[in-house]
């Protein structure tokens, strides 16, 4: 299981050491916090009233106008989104039909079309497809 661990990083005499901590002991934390489900299932009930998206190179292409179309804003200022995104083994579509849930019932897009590679990397994902979404937002 993999674990996220907080560390503080102490330089004494030119060496650098770090300590593990609890995160109480660090002020101003401004990082996140990880959650932990056995299913899709699990998460997509966390999170019913959530606007689900899907990300897949197999998706339509994104462009703000059908995303925007396709987004339900709410009056009660839960505007929340939780986006998925697949792994470099499985896709989500097959992720999702494991859980025995159908992928077609979320708006999916494709966020980055001619990418010229079979997969793009989760960390160039997140923060290519968060980019997006905050330019969409708040341009």
């Amino acid at each position: 299981m993999e674990k996220k661990i907080d560390v503080k990083l102490i330089k004494k005499n030119n060496m650098l050491t770090a300590v593990d901590i609890d995160r109480t002991g660090i002020s101003d934390y401004w990082g996140y916090d990880i959650f932990y489900f056995s299913s899709v299932k699990d998460i997509i009930k966390k999170y019913e009233n959530t606007q689900i998206i899907l990300t897949s190179r197999l998706a339509e292409n994104y462009n703000s106008t059908s995303f925007s179309a396709n987004l339900k804003i709410n009056s009660n200022n839960d505007n929340s989104i939780l986006i998925f995104f697949g792994s470099p083994k499985f896709g989500l579509k097959d992720i999702f039909y494991k859980d025995g849930i159908n992928h077609e019932n979320f708006n999916s897009y494709n966020f980055f079309p001619k990418q010229g590679t079979q997969t793009v990397r989760l960390e160039e994902s997140i923060f290519g497809v968060l980019s997006i979404l905050n330019s969409l937002f708040f341009s």
